[in-house]
């Protein structure tokens, strides 16, 4: 079992010591991180304040792959599965990429601004949106299995 707890904040991230706290690694993203990253395999995918994810080693943290920009800021969480990695942006886009090379698979455009992460569970990927609608976004296809007003 890994013992390791990683984190972002400021333009790094940060691999810590779950027992102790202590920082084993750190790691320039090159945009300022705002949310927990993802850890896919040996891989953890990070978002990016600039839109873009970054994957790094988790031995070490070397840069696997940055990818390019998807819409607004990454706020939230980053979820990944076996395959695939899915963050939400501020320009309201819900995006899934390949977790082995960063290629987009698939993006879906929700009503409004997202700045919380994106939720993965039971195969679908689940936001909120300043639209004030919850999605569940099929995380296979992308297609929009369902949404659901909120707070009207």
């Amino acid at each position: 079992m890994d013992e390791t707890v990683y984190a972002g904040a400021g333009g790094s991230l940060f691999a810590l010591d779950a027992a102790s706290g202590e920082v084993l690694w750190e790691r320039d993203v090159g945009a300022g991180v705002a949310a927990s990253p993802a850890v896919s395999g040996e891989t953890i995918i990070a978002g990016r304040l600039d839109g873009r994810l970054t994957a790094f080693s988790r031995d070490g943290g070397a840069v696997l792959w940055t990818s390019t920009p998807y819409g607004g800021a990454i706020y939230g969480a980053v979820s990944a599965d076996d395959a695939r990695a899915f963050a939400a942006s501020a320009s309201g886009a819900v995006i899934a990429v390949d977790v082995d090379d960063g290629a987009l698979l698939w993006s879906y455009e929700t009503g409004g601004a997202i700045y919380g992460g994106a939720t993965l569970a039971g195969g679908s990927v689940f936001v909120v949106s300043l639209d004030e609608w919850v999605y569940s976004i099929d995380a296979e296809s992308g297609a929009l299995n369902w949404k659901t007003e909120l707070g009207r």
